[in-house]
């Protein structure tokens, strides 16, 4: 039937898929904040709804090196539960 679509990257491993490029900036600001690279890509090739309407139908997906992509999706999962609070260091205080 399908086959499961290659990362972008040797190497690198699904985090999530959004559908807004809000929620993709902020989700790759918090991972560079926390010194996790990550890519992003159209989840089904090119799609042209971002640029009309804003938004996209199909999302996108982003991406993160395999050996931080738990850490990665523990940062998306906090976010998108609202409320959690994301701290690296004993030092920070928000």
């Amino acid at each position: 039937m399908f086959t499961p679509k290659k990362p972008p990257i040797e190497g690198a491993e699904l985090v999530t898929t959004v559908y807004t490029p809000v929620d993709a900036a902020i989700i790759e600001d918090l991972l560079r904040q926390a010194d996790i690279p990550s890519i992003r890509r159209p989840k089904h090739g090119l799609d042209p709804l971002p640029v009309l309407a804003g938004f996209s139908v199909l999302g996108e997906e982003i991406y993160a090196a395999s050996a931080q992509a738990d850490e990665a999706r523990e940062i998306v999962r906090a976010f998108t539960e609202g409320g959690a609070q994301i701290l690296h260091g004993e030092d920070e205080h928000l």
